[in-house]
């Protein structure tokens, strides 16, 4: 009497795992960089740092990610945490101009104008007919040392 039961649990289960194949499939790095592109719009930086945190555990090879993570870590003032990111996205791509951007910003919040002029000519090299990065960049430090 037993087994009758047990075979239509055991169907019912085989019935139900199809439902789990047809389930949304789960979000993806991109999924997680735009929703944090979001909350950086709405200098929501603490849902921005969930969101590439997300991302993270799905690929920590994206230097956009890595990027993002280190510019929403500095606008909280984790300037620690910003560098480190900021490091890891140009290990992965040294050419990032947002990365190069960003971390000659991040030197000018610590004094560090030798630097961030450093990073001003990696744009230079990056950009040689000119980006709006270097040009953010060059004007921030023109800024920093006329104050």
């Amino acid at each position: 009497m037993l087994a009758k039961p047990f075979s239509v649990l055991l169907a019912g289960c085989v019935l139900l795992s199809p439902a789990v194949v047809l389930a949304d499939p789960p979000d993806k790095p991109e999924d997680f960089l735009r929703k944090a592109t979001s909350a950086i719009n709405q200098k929501n930086y603490r849902g921005a740092v969930y969101q590439l945190k997300e991302a993270l555990v799905l690929t920590n090879s994206n230097p956009d990610v890595w990027n993002l993570l280190g510019f929403s870590y500095r606008q909280q003032g984790k300037l620690d945490l910003a560098w480190d990111a900021y490091e890891r996205a140009l290990t992965l791509d040294p050419d990032h101009i947002d990365a190069n951007e960003y971390l000659g910003e991040l030197y000018l919040m610590q004094g560090q104008v030798d630097l961030a002029r450093k990073q001003l000519a990696k744009l230079d090299s990056l950009c040689p007919s000119g980006c709006k990065e270097r040009d953010t960049l060059a004007q921030a430090i023109s800024d920093h040392v006329g104050s």
